[in-house]
């Protein structure tokens, strides 16, 4: 380990069972519950994921430390392994409760214009990293998120909530999908609804409906 970077602690693989994997890292189980996830390429700056830590964003997962892999060197340019919570996925039925889906999306909207004020692109938005619970809708793997301080504010923000607005989308309609195999009409409606470039807009026009599927059936 380098004498320079001393707060970074060593993680080895290898005695460790895998919890999960994707196209960026392993996740392995730790013996005190939480996870680490050891980065499959040295090509992420550590900074975003610091910053997201510092930052504590509601719904976002928590980052409790860096970590080097013992398999490679330890560089400060690039980070190899992180260790977080473990956030566990729950049958959450997000058409058919209003309440839990509008007050979860307005808190992701303030925790993007947080990222947005910290010059912070979102990257890789798809299902998979978003965990949903009972406890609320949870981003994570966050690390390949950029930091662009020579962009202006109002991109970045377009940028973000745009992104958000397509993943919820998505989530939305694949379970609208799952539900209502025939249900053409419904899925159209959706889409209408999310072709609005205003999430706030989009939450006042659900707002009255006491589901999303309510409003894809009757569309007041």
């Amino acid at each position: 380990m380098r004498k320079d970077n001393k707060s970074v602690n060593f993680f080895n693989p290898l005695d460790r069972k895998e919890f999960d994997h994707g196209s960026f890292g392993v996740i392995y189980e730790n013996s005190d519950g939480t996870l680490t996830k050891v980065m499959r390429f040295d090509n992420t700056s550590p900074y975003v994921i610091l910053k997201i830590r510092e930052l504590n964003l509601k719904n976002f997962y928590h980052v409790l430390e860096i970590k080097s892999n013992t398999i490679k060197p330890t560089t400060k340019e690039y980070l190899q392994a992180y260790r977080m919570d473990k956030i566990l996925r729950e049958d959450v039925d997000l058409l058919e409760d209003n309440n839990y889906l509008i007050s979860n999306i307005r808190i992701l909207i303030n925790s993007f214009n947080t990222l947005t004020d910290n010059y912070i692109l979102v990257n890789d938005l798809h299902e998979d990293n978003i965990i949903i619970n009972k406890d609320g809708m949870h981003m994570i793997d966050c690390e390949t998120y950029r930091y662009y301080p020579e962009y202006q504010v109002e991109q970045i923000k377009e940028y973000n909530l745009r992104k958000l607005r397509e993943l919820l989308y998505d989530v939305l309609s694949v379970r609208l999908n799952r539900k209502c195999r025939l249900g053409f009409l419904k899925q159209v409606r959706l889409k209408e609804l999310f072709d609005n470039p205003d999430l706030e807009e989009i939450l006042k026009i659900l707002e009255p409906y006491s589901s999303v599927m309510e409003y894809v059936k009757k569309k007041k």
